[in-house]
């Protein structure tokens, strides 16, 4: 978001940016609705009569470890190993709730953290491995650690999310058209 925020404001230098975290889809609609917002990013499509929510890009959760540890493996199964998982009010989790339930897995729940960071942090002290998805991987420092794909593949899909009936500025309608291009380009090169 940062990168998408300095190319915008390049383009619109008096634009001002006000950035809150909402992790509850519910509460994002809400400040939507109530015009707080132009935006919500989301992890989850809303389907709102007034909301028009467009699809970003898809990315997969992967299994954050030291290097070296899963040696010659492109995948790992999760299985029984100590987990760092997101706590359980955050989206992420319930991705990752439903995933453990389809497939009959307990997991091995070492530590709940509401930040990625804090869950890299956790895997570099060695108290086990983190799902984050693959985004993060490259936003965190996570050298001396590597990926691995989980089988069978877990993912999400990111949503772009505008009031259909508020009057946009063409500034947001452009940052709008710029999160699709940069977030494309970025999928392409991955």
């Amino acid at each position: 978001i940062a990168n998408l925020i300095r190319k915008h404001h390049s383009d619109y230098p008096e634009q001002q940016y006000r950035l809150y975290e909402i992790h509850d889809k519910h509460q994002s609609i809400e400040q939507l609705l109530n015009f707080n917002i132009h935006l919500a990013i989301t992890n989850e499509k809303i389907t709102h009569e007034d909301i028009r929510s467009i699809p970003l890009y898809e990315e997969s959760y992967i299994l954050l470890a030291p290097k070296e540890t899963f040696k010659n493996q492109n995948w790992v199964d999760v299985e029984n190993l100590p987990l760092i998982l997101p706590n359980k009010n955050s989206q992420v989790r319930k991705h990752l709730d439903d995933y453990f339930n389809r497939r009959n897995i307990r997991p091995n729940v070492v530590v709940e953290t509401d930040r990625f960071e804090s869950a890299v942090g956790f895997v570099h002290l060695g108290l086990g491995y983190a799902i984050i998805p693959r985004f993060y991987y490259q936003s965190f420092h996570t050298s001396n650690l590597e990926y691995k794909k989980i089988r069978p593949n877990l993912g999400r899909k990111i949503y772009i999310n505008y009031h259909k009936k508020r009057k946009h500025s063409e500034q947001v309608h452009t940052f709008v058209q710029q999160c699709q291009d940069y977030l494309y380009g970025l999928l392409e090169a991955l």
